[in-house]
C-alpha cells in the first residue's frame, strides 16, 4: 500500500524574514541608491491600480530592487495575471505579503463578542515575471508617481507644503547646525546639518523624518527604549527610525533619486554597514525582530500623520542622555 505523501507546513513569516535577510545581505551601500525597501512610489496591484500597504509596501520595494524595476509598474496574484491572458515565466519567485483578518471570538466571561487579527498570507508576481499579459488590461496606479527631473528628485509644491507644515508644528524643535543628523532625547531636540550639504533637497527631509522617528519615541509620546551604542536595543530604534522615515517618505511623496547611488564619504558608509549589520544580527537572533520594528514604525507615522497633524496624509527612553545619530539613508554627508 502506497505512503501518503506528507506535507510539510510552509512558515510564511520566516520566508518573509528571510526576503528582508537575504535583501540586506547582498546590500551594497556604496552602490545603491537606498536600503532595499526604498522606492520611489508605492507598489500596486495592476489589476486593481490600488497601492499596497503595510508591510507589503517594504517586502514588494525589496522584490523590486531585486529585480531591478521600478515602481511605475505594478503586481498581479497568479490568477490576476491568467485572467489578464499571462503566464509565469519559468523560475520566477512570487514574494509572499500578508494581510489580517479579524475573526471573532465570544469572551466566556463577559458574554461579549472580542475580534483578533489573525495573518494571511498570499504571493503577487511583477508584471515583468509573466510572459503574453494583456498589456492594455493593465492599470496604472491610483495615486500619481512622484515625478523626476534629469537632475535628481523634484518634490512637489504639495508635499512640500507639507513637509514645512510640519516641520514647523510638531512640537521637537529642529536647530540647523553642524554637520550631523541626530536626536537629543535629553533636550528633545533635532539637530540638522544645512540643506546645502546634501545633493537634493529631498535627502535633507528624508534624514530628518528619520530623526523624528527618534522623537515619537520619548517618553512623553510612545515610550520606546533607547539603548547604548552597539546594543541590541540600539540597532532595533535604529532600524524603527529607517523603517519610519521610508513610510513617511512615501506617504508624503518624497521619491528616491533614480540613477547612481549618492555619494557617500567613508564615515557614512561605515556607519550605514554597522548598522545594516546589526539589523542582520538583530533578525537572525529574534525572529520578530523586523516585524515587531515595522508595528513600531507604523506608530510613530500614525502619531506623525494623524494623531498630531491630521491633515498631512489623505520602545527608546527620552532619559537617555546622549544624541542618537540617523542613518542618513539615501542621503549624502
Amino acid at each position: 500500500m502506497a505512503s501518503k505523501k506528507k506535507h510539510t507546513k510552509v512558515n510564511h513569516s520566516d520566508k518573509i524574514r528571510d526576503h528582508i535577510l537575504d535583501a540586506l545581505k547582498a546590500f551594497d551601500p556604496a552602490t545603491s541608491v537606498g536600503l532595499p525597501w526604498r522606492q520611489d512610489n508605492l507598489p500596486f496591484n495592476a489589476s486593481t491600480g490600488r497601492a499596497y500597504s503595510g508591510m507589503n509596501v517594504f517586502l514588494l520595494a525589496i522584490t523590486l530592487n531585486a529585480l531591478g524595476v521600478d515602481a511605475s509598474e505594478g503586481f498581479l496574484t497568479a490568477k490576476q495575471g491568467f485572467d489578464l491572458g499571462g503566464k509565469i515565466k519559468k523560475g520566477s519567485k512570487g514574494t509572499c505579503c500578508l494581510f489580517y483578518k479579524k475573526i471573532k471570538k465570544r469572551n466566556e466571561e463577559t458574554g461579549e463578542d472580542e475580534f483578533f487579527p489573525i495573518a494571511n498570507y498570499f504571493h503577487v508576481f511583477h508584471v515583468s515575471q509573466f510572459e503574453g499579459l494583456d498589456e492594455t488590461r493593465l492599470l496604472s496606479p491610483v495615486r500619481p508617481a512622484v515625478a523626476f527631473t534629469t537632475h535628481g528628485t523634484h518634490v512637489s509644491d504639495e508635499t512640500l507644503d507639507a513637509l514645512t507644515r510640519l516641520v514647523c508644528e510638531v512640537d521637537v524643535p529642529t536647530h540647523v547646525e553642524g554637520g550631523r543628523a541626530f536626536y537629543t532625547p535629553l533636550l528633545d531636540t533635532i539637530t540638522m546639518p544645512c540643506i546645502t550639504r546634501f545633493p537634493d533637497a529631498a535627502d535633507w527631509w528624508r534624514v530628518w523624518l528619520h530623526e523624528l522617528v527618534h522623537a515619537t519615541g520619548a517618553t512623553k509620546r510612545l515610550g520606546r527604549t533607547f539603548g547604548a551604542f552597539g546594543t541590541p536595543d540600539y540597532a532595533f530604534e535604529e532600524l524603527v527610525a529607517e523603517l519610519g522615515s521610508a513610510m513617511l517618505s512615501m506617504r508624503l511623496g518624497l521619491g528616491a533619486v533614480p540613477g547612481e547611488g549618492p555619494q557617500l564619504e567613508d564615515d557614512y558608509l561605515t556607519q550605514h554597514l554597522g548598522y545594516i549589520r546589526s539589523w542582520i544580527r538583530l533578525m537572525e537572533d529574534h525572529d520578530r525582530a523586523f516585524f515587531e520594528a515595522w508595528r513600531k514604525a507604523a506608530s510613530a507615522c500614525d502619531w506623525v500623520l494623524e494623531e498630531e497633524h491630521p491633515g498631512l496624509d489623505s520602545s527608546h527612553d527620552s532619559s537617555h542622555d546622549s544624541s542618537h545619530d540617523a542613518a542618513p539613508m539615501a542621503s549624502a554627508a
